[in-house]
């Protein structure tokens, strides 16, 4: 590379002053370059120290500000580019027309998480403070980031198999809700019906109508609804959860647990309702079992708060607060 940086000529005068950067083999005589025109091209080096584009790589992008490519390398037979949103796509060197490879994640703090069915195949959504909702294949990884007509923020979202129900911090909804709402929550056996808690009271949405809301006594910070929809669980500031049971769209308190030491901080069921998850400020989760109330286990995160998870089986799928997923 000493060799071919100490001339610009492998790039044509249009492309100067866009920001190119280059990676090259030395065993071809070959380089790649990127640049802020999301384009990214191989070049054959001549012995004169010019350049001629070899090929043009196909990006898989939308064309926004984020597929603006600020980054290369080539090694060995792997072409790598990495955009200004965090993607990072594998091209090979022997065949430029194969799809490449690519990886992604979030640039922000994961503020939501769903599982549903898409296709046939268990799919993972993820949701940040930029509205970027990413899908995760379970067991192969990430996926791909789904498209919005509006990358409007996402405070909370719900999904069942295609559908998809998202709210923002602009107070745009299916229906108007109250700005200061922390959980939206979806009955994934009967997802008409829909729990939404802010910070003083719990809302019932059955369709586009609110069928019912209560004022609380107590600062909700989580919520959730079983796949059923038979009962409700709000935490609170306090670290107590409150046990609903929900009959004809109207919610009784049935029991009050108390084993958290912190706020709690989200709240969810496993996809066979036979169990719940709940997190705390205090860095700790706790699996219970529904019927009896009683507690399986307890995880406690040396240096993670949870924010948001999911049950999958026995295990609660994690996002922290800085935007990494680990599995339990």
């Amino acid at each position: 590379m000493a060799e071919l940086s100490e001339t610009y000529a492998c790039a044509p005068t249009t492309e100067r002053g866009r920001g190119i950067l280059i990676s090259g083999d030395p065993k071809t005589n070959s380089v790649l370059t990127v640049s802020a025109d999301k384009t990214a091209k191989t070049w054959e080096i001549t012995e004169d120290g010019n350049g001629k584009v070899k090929r043009i790589l196909a990006y898989p992008g939308s064309g926004g500000l984020d597929d603006m490519l600020v980054g290369c390398l080539w090694r060995n037979d792997h072409l790598v580019t990495v955009s200004l949103g965090g993607m990072i796509n594998i091209y090979s060197a022997s065949d430029p027309d194969k799809t490449p490879i690519s990886f992604s994640g979030h640039m922000k703090s994961i503020t939501a998480l769903a599982c549903t069915l898409q296709s046939g195949h268990k799919v993972i959504l993820s949701s940040n403070y930029d509205g970027v909702i990413i899908r995760w294949i379970q067991g192969i990884g990430y996926h791909s980031r789904m498209a919005r007509k509006d990358n409007t923020q996402i405070k909370c979202f719900a999904a069942v198999e295609e559908e998809i129900v998202t709210s923002g911090f602009d107070n745009k909804n299916q229906l108007t809700l109250a700005l200061s709402q922390r959980y939206l929550n979806l009955a994934v056996w009967t997802p008409e019906l829909a729990f939404v808690s802010t910070d003083s009271e719990v809302i019932m949405l059955r369709g586009l109508q609110v069928v019912s809301s209560i004022k609380l006594a107590y600062t909700a910070t989580a919520s959730t609804i079983s796949p059923d929809g038979s009962e409700a669980i709000v935490g609170g500031q306090d670290g107590k959860m409150h046990i609903c049971s929900i009959s004809r769209d109207i919610l009784k308190e049935e029991a009050v647990l108390e084993k958290h030491r912190g706020t709690v901080t989200v709240i969810r069921y496993s996809p066979d309702a036979s169990m719940f998850a709940s997190a705390d400020a205090n860095r700790e989760a706790v699996v219970w079992d529904r019927v009896s109330r009683e507690r399986y286990g307890c995880i406690f995160y040396r240096t993670y708060q949870l924010f948001a998870f999911k049950m999958v089986v026995s295990f609660a799928f994690g996002a922290f607060i800085f935007g990494s997923l680990r599995t339990e």
